[in-house]
């Protein structure tokens, strides 16, 4: 029993330090991915802190929901803020 707890700790231990690091999210990123969705007028403008993405601006509710769509799909993001001003258009 006690070789097997040892077993376990080593492999706890091997899977944690050979991890791979965090990824730093760029806001730079998430703002051509959410470009790329769009194609009516406006300005879509993204932050990022950490994991979340802030969308700020104006466009039409189809492009803002786009933009949204693809700002949550971009990697490392776990969380959208939805700050976009839209028409019912």
């Amino acid at each position: 029993m006690k070789t097997l707890n040892i077993a376990a700790a080593l492999a706890l231990v091997s899977a944690t330090a050979f991890a791979a690091p965090a990824m730093a999210v760029s806001s730079g990123n998430v703002y051509q991915d959410v470009q790329s969705a769009v194609s009516g007028s406006g300005q879509i403008g993204v932050t990022v802190d950490g994991n979340t993405a802030t969308l700020f601006g104006y466009s039409e509710k189809t492009d803002a929901l786009a933009a949204e769509r693809a700002a949550l799909n971009a990697p490392g993001i776990d969380q959208v803020i939805n700050s976009i001003d839209s028409n019912n258009s």
